[in-house]
């Protein structure tokens, strides 16, 4: 079914299940057959996982060395991509490297820990039903041999001779995550001059020489997790452990989501990067499904809500930077009836007492404090909401009574869903550990009044 530098790879059948068997090529010496056996019962004791190929069983036969895995019927990543079998949704590539982390960590995690060391898209395997299988892990000692396509996924380290570590099969990792999203080799162009030479493309990763990440990318927390990645120095490399996080995952996808809200609404403006509040809301009430705007319109709350997180200026003008960052904490834009309901959602949302949005972390303690002081111990502890430093969550900063302040960090959807399941959260916790809601120098007040105001962004995160 195929073949590599130092393996051949053929279709079977064990006990009736299809199989594949590899065989592989390089001579064994005493040293290297211990090795092996070493290798296969590690192989044998890693617990089966959903995102790794199943290690079925091997043969020891002087001459014959091979292991028989799981079957994956649709082939490799590589061959997926690079042949256009299907077109995959940013979304789906969000899901198909989220899964590879999830495996990677569990081999890393194992114990002993497993390190794969030769991680590229054509280990990557695909299933019937398109699951992620990775295949050749366990297998590093025996199989040394390097083609120079290969070279492109082996970290800067291992082409020195340094011992490996965990961290090389993360820089892999994320020169295999550029491959996925861009959906070609890195540095195809330079591909045959650059790595005739392992010492020249040494050279060229120790002075930061990477493929280039598009400026215009879907989501500025995966090109940011992919530098990190392929850092020249393996200490600044995340581990699996930490790449295994829910909430970065559903940030990357909730970034896709507000740049597509940003760019169908935007569109109109071309490449202004400030507009009229005026002419920013009708676009969006056009584009909400909703009346045509008027004057009467902007009046009500949920427009002056709208107006006020995104920051208008005092010539009532929308930034687009400020206007991404509103859609990173409360998007995606819902439309039709659902549209209404999202404004309304986010009306409820500013009109409670605890929700001061744009503060920082001595801000929220310095209210909580005031309102307590200004109670006459009548009140003895509070609670904020507010932006969190990282766009697209948010901080809850509570205080009981003779304690120290406390900031959660709430993120969808482990917290929340939706900016209504926002507020039950809160008031839910509000609720469990009796705490006071700060509404000491909020600067939303003004819109559930009679007059309204602008410009109470004090602070900025």
């Amino acid at each position: 079914m195929g073949a590599g530098v130092s393996t051949e790879v053929y279709r079977g059948f064990c006990r009736g299940k299809e199989v594949a068997v590899k065989l592989l090529l390089n001579k064994f010496d005493e040293k290297n057959l211990e090795s092996f056996r070493k290798e296969c019962q590690v192989l044998k004791g890693i617990l089966n996982h959903p995102n790794l190929l199943l290690f079925m069983g091997a043969c020891l036969d002087a001459g014959s060395y091979k292991i028989v895995m799981e079957w994956a019927a649709n082939g490799s990543l590589q061959s997926l991509i690079l042949d256009k079998k299907i077109k995959l949704s940013f979304t789906r590539k969000i899901t198909m490297l989220k899964d590879i982390c999830k495996g990677m960590n569990w081999l890393h995690t194992s114990k002993p820990p497993v390190l794969h060391l030769n991680l590229k898209p054509s280990n990557i395997l695909l299933s019937s039903n398109y699951t992620i299988k990775i295949a050749d892990y366990g297998l590093a000692q025996n199989q040394k041999s390097i083609s120079n396509n290969a070279v492109i996924y082996v970290a800067p380290e291992l082409l020195k001779g340094d011992t490996a570590t965990s961290k090389a099969d993360v820089f892999s990792y994320g020169m295999l995550s550029w491959f996925l999203l861009l959906e070609k080799e890195p540095f195809e162009q330079s591909l045959s001059s650059l790595f005739q030479d392992t010492s020249r493309y040494y050279a060229h990763l120790m002075s930061d020489g990477r493929p280039a990440l598009p400026t215009d990318s879907s989501s500025i927390s995966l090109t940011t997790t992919i530098k990190l990645c392929w850092h020249s120095d393996p200490s600044k490399r995340p581990s699996f452990e930490e790449l295994n996080n829910d909430a970065l995952w559903n940030r990357m996808v909730n970034e896709v989501h507000r740049d597509a809200d940003a760019a169908a609404i935007w569109k109109e403006f071309g490449q202004k990067t400030v507009v009229p509040w005026k002419d920013l809301a009708a676009l969006l009430a056009q584009y909400l499904g909703l009346p045509k705007m008027n004057e009467e319109m902007l009046q009500r709350q949920e427009w002056q809500c709208l107006k006020v997180l995104m920051e208008a200026s005092q010539d009532d003008e929308i930034n687009h930077t400020h206007f991404l960052r509103f859609l990173s904490y409360f998007g995606p834009v819902r439309t039709g009836d659902q549209g209404i309901v999202w404004m309304t959602e986010i009306r409820n949302l500013l009109s409670k007492k605890w929700f001061h949005g744009p503060i920082d972390s001595n801000t929220a303690l310095n209210r909580i404090n005031a309102q307590i002081a200004k109670s006459k111990s009548k009140i003895s502890s509070g609670v904020i909401l507010r932006f969190s430093n990282q766009e697209s969550t948010f901080t809850l900063s509570f205080k009981k009574p003779k304690a120290n302040m406390t900031n959660v960090r709430l993120e969808r959807p482990a917290h929340y869903t939706d900016v209504t399941s926002l507020i039950a959260y809160v008031e839910k916790y509000i609720k469990k550990f009796q705490l006071d809601p700060t509404s000491y120098d909020r600067c939303y007040e003004h819109i559930f009044q009679k007059t309204i105001e602008v410009g109470c962004y004090d602070s900025q995160i």
